[in-house]
């Protein structure tokens, strides 16, 4: 499979007829949507990846008042997340396929509903202790550098002060 940009794949999905549509959600940028008279896909644009949805429910019901997009998937609906982190195939190129197969009214194999990559709260939990550590570190680093050596916080400008522990402290001018 040929590698995809955003963009692309936006072009590609005008070209098979999807049309735009606003979401109620800050989760994601943009949803393209189109229905085959059973069945409405969504293609949901988010900053980190893009998600898919497939449901049975008529888009005009997943409309709020304001005539943005509210998802919400139900059990028997096909939703799969495509994540760029950690991610070891072109999820452009992934969602591009599925959705030339819905485009078609072939059956899209299950194999395209497994999670590609990692998400943004499995990222955190995989390197953000790591992340923190290493932030925590580097300010001792520079506490053990600037004190003198009596274990009193270090005053650093404008009323901050760095504790002992790489911690600061803003007590004010």
């Amino acid at each position: 499979m040929k590698a995809l940009t955003r963009d692309e794949l936006i072009q590609e999905l005008k070209a098979h007829g999807f049309r735009p549509q606003g979401t109620a959600s800050m989760k994601w940028r943009m949803a393209w949507v189109k229905s085959n008279g059973t069945q409405t896909m969504f293609v949901l644009i988010r900053t980190r990846g893009v998600d898919l949805l497939i449901t049975s429910v008529p888009i005009e019901e997943m409309l709020n008042s304001d005539r943005k997009l509210s998802v919400v998937h139900r059990a028997d609906d096909r939703f799969v997340e495509y994540n760029y982190t950690e991610s070891e195939v072109s999820i452009h190129s992934q969602a591009l396929s599925a959705v030339s197969l819905f485009v078609n009214n072939q059956p899209i194999d299950e194999s395209y509903f497994q999670k590609v990559g990692i998400g943004r709260s499995e990222w955190a939990s995989k390197y953000g202790t790591k992340a923190k550590e290493r932030e925590q570190g580097s300010t001792s680093s520079l506490y053990q550098a600037l004190s003198h050596g009596d274990g009193e916080p270090v005053y650093l400008s404008d009323g901050v002060w760095l504790g002992a522990d790489g911690s600061f402290e803003d007590r004010g001018r």
